[in-house]
């Protein structure tokens, strides 16, 4: 009777052991699954304010939309799937601008299924001080979708009054639930309809608190199956019961053990980037406020490094999303590299990167890594068919302040980044405190600059080109001015990185092109030059536009001059042959400008079509000053004659330097000492108004 008993009260309490180890598993796999959810969410977040937390993208959908933006950064994504297949915009009553899924545009109203649900994410989202997106699953015609929705904002041009708010959604088909077994080691995982009776499974609730699916998977019995293995062990004797507790702790702890492993697996790609396999921006902002808690002054602070691609969207635009998402590995691997373990690295933008360093030398180590960034990036990268040329602006902040948060630090290190792309692109800059009214003030003036664009307040003026035989004018440089409201007048060298930094050089150039077009055409005998920047030549539409201003200016294409510079042609080669091309097979007359302050390669002039080069004002002061100075420039000019080249010379201010210039071969000049700016009435009254002629270039 003691061994039945015995026995007795070990079968119970090993049926006990079995039932309780198979609900705790129960209990781990269920907090596998939500996590699984909760993250997927979080990746549709971050990619959501990569599309919407974008100065572009605020340009392009806001006002008139741009439907080449839209088609190329939207709809093609979503037909791609990868990242997301839904995309809506909602202009600011809320109401639906466009929708579309799986690459094709949806009729206006498909998306009302979701319209109470997007009402209550709306509600929790902010644009500013501190910019914030929401996610959740709601249920459409078309499925069960994730969805993330958050305001369209700028990062370096003013707020709007009011926003517009950017929806993308990711349908749970089975890709995703696959996806999201592999993350949580959950077999059998499936979605089933809202209230289905199965214990083994978790709600997913809209944001309204309405149940729209649930989440279920193959639950096993660890418990159970151990007990069933070494039942026949019990029966015969036992005195095995040790070794069968022993076996069914082994296996709970295993099977606990697998479930926790999806757990944490679920975590960890919460904080990780899914194309470049760096941590994302949730886990560097958690990295550095942990960094931040841990600093102590001088003998531990923290500096972080912000890093944008300059030239990214070019690549995008000209070679593709695959050759642009492919850029984003290569340079992601050259950057770990470059970190060298040292500083944490994360993706945090779409072109965006950020590294972190902890310790007494973290800014040192800090500005090093930017140097060797800059460094590599100077070279041209290598893509599985393709080369890119892309650069990068990197800012800098250091814990200079106990009392910062990490999220002040970040966003020091991203107004140094501006900085830095607005000072020219391709360089350093390190916070300073002044720099924030510094931005308020570019802000500002790129403010101003779009509203004097709009109203046709910039004003087009003259520098003449003379003939060096005869001294009389033969052409003139278009030169853009501006009197902002309240301010003056405002140095071109001051608004016209501004312009470049927030997207208006190209509109800028387009109302030069145009004006002096217009104007050169009231001349007589009299060529325009204009310079084109690189923004402009990269666009794929620039061509059709010249010749689109030419027919509505009625100018001879003939008398049109386009003024390039050197730096272009070093990073686009190919794109800026095809350009030129273009431009000459119009008619139009291309010039390398700027000769001697770059690279000043005379390949460049054999490799390229030019009708003509300009020697910038330096090239001629040094001519005045040196021997050396001399013999380059009466080089260059026999070099250029030699190629066929006409050659301009700008900033002659002696009758020295003009005859100078004339007997080493130059025809043109371009200085004070012919003439100041003129206005296109002065131009106007000094060479007359009896037609057009055509000269050459």
């Amino acid at each position: 009777m003691a061994v039945v008993a015995g026995a007795a009260v070990s079968i119970t309490l090993l049926e006990y052991m079995a039932r309780e180890v198979t609900r705790i598993d129960h209990g781990v796999r269920t907090r596998a699954a939500s996590a699984g959810a909760a993250a997927l969410l979080t990746r549709l977040t971050e990619t959501h304010a990569d599309y919407a937390r974008w100065d572009e993208a605020y340009l392009a959908l806001y006002g008139e939309l741009d439907q080449d933006f839209i088609q190329s950064n939207l709809a093609l994504t979503t037909g791609l799937g990868n990242l997301y297949d839904f995309a809506m915009l909602l202009d600011e009553g809320h109401g639906e601008a466009f929708a579309f899924r799986g690459g094709l545009p949806l009729p206006t109203g498909s998306a009302d299924a979701m319209r109470g649900p997007l009402e209550r994410l709306i509600a929790g989202v902010a644009a500013e001080p501190d910019y914030s997106n929401a996610a959740g699953f709601v249920a459409a015609p078309a499925g069960i979708y994730a969805v993330a929705v958050g305001p369209v904002v700028p990062v370096g041009l003013p707020m709007p009054e009011s926003e517009r708010f950017l929806v993308i959604g990711k349908a749970l088909d089975q890709g995703v639930i696959a996806r999201l077994a592999d993350e949580t080691v959950l077999s059998g995982l499936r979605l089933l309809p809202p209230g289905a009776a199965n214990p083994i499974a978790v709600p997913l609730v809209d944001p309204l608190g309405t149940e729209v699916a649930r989440l279920a998977w193959t639950q096993p019995d660890p418990g159970h199956v151990a007990l069933a293995k070494v039942w026949p062990v019990t029966v015969v004797s036992i005195g095995l019961l040790a070794l069968l507790i022993g076996y069914l702790v082994s296996s709970a702890l295993r099977s606990l053990r697998e479930a926790a492993e999806g757990e944490q697996q679920a975590r960890v790609s919460a904080d990780l980037d899914p194309l470049s396999g760096l941590a994302n921006r949730r886990a560097f902002r958690d990295r550095l406020d942990e960094a931040v808690a841990r600093a102590d002054g001088s003998l531990h602070t923290v500096a972080v490094a912000y890093v944008d691609l300059d030239g990214f969207k070019e690549v995008n635009d000209t070679q593709g999303h695959e050759t642009g998402d492919r850029l984003i590995c290569v340079v992601a691997a050259s950057f770990q590299s470059i970190a060298d373990g040292r500083g944490f690295l994360a993706r945090v933008g779409g072109d965006e990167f950020a590294l972190l360093f902890e310790g007494p030398d973290a800014a040192a180590e800090a500005s090093k890594a930017a140097r060797r960034i800059l460094d590599h990036l100077s070279r041209p990268l290598a893509l599985v068919g393709h080369v890119a040329n892309v650069g990068a602006s990197i800012g800098i902040s250091v814990l200079d302040d106990r009392t910062l948060s990490g999220e002040e630090l970040l966003r020091r290190a991203d107004v140094a980044m501006y900085m830095a792309k607005e000072n020219g692109r391709h360089r350093l800059s390190v916070y300073r405190r002044t720099m924030d009214a510094e931005k308020r003030e570019r802000a500002a003036i790129a403010a101003d600059l779009r509203a004097a664009l709009v109203a046709g307040r910039l004003e087009v003026v003259y520098q003449p080109i003379a003939d060096s035989a005869t001294h009389e004018i033969i052409g003139a440089e278009a030169l853009i001015r501006w009197s902002r409201p309240g301010y003056g007048e405002m140095a071109p060298d001051h608004f016209i990185p501004i312009a470049e930094a927030s997207g208006l050089i190209g509109e800028l150039g387009t109302y030069v092109l145009r004006r002096a077009c217009a104007d050169a055409g009231r001349w007589k005998d009299v060529f325009v030059s204009v310079n084109v920047s690189p923004a402009q030549f990269r666009d794929g539409r620039f061509g059709t536009l010249v010749a689109t201003i030419i027919a509505e200016t009625g100018l001879d294409p003939r008398r049109l001059a386009l003024e390039v510079t050197e730096t272009y042609l070093i990073n686009y080669p190919e794109e800026a042959r095809r350009a030129i091309d273009g431009m000459r097979a119009l008619g139009i007359a291309v010039a390398l400008d700027d000769f001697g302050t770059g690279y000043s390669s005379l390949s460049y002039l054999r490799q390229f079509t030019f009708d003509g080069l300009k020697l910038d004002r330096h090239m001629v002061e040094e001519m005045s000053e040196s021997e050396g100075g001399l013999r380059f420039v009466e080089a260059t000019i026999a070099m250029a004659s030699a190629l066929r080249l006409s050659v301009t010379a700008e900033g002659v201010e002696t009758a020295e330097q003009a005859a100078v210039l004339h007997r080493a071969g130059c025809q043109r000049l371009q200085g004070y000492l012919f003439s100041q700016a003129l206005s296109a009435n002065e131009m106007r009254r000094l060479h007359g108004d009896t037609g057009p002629i055509a000269l050459s270039a």
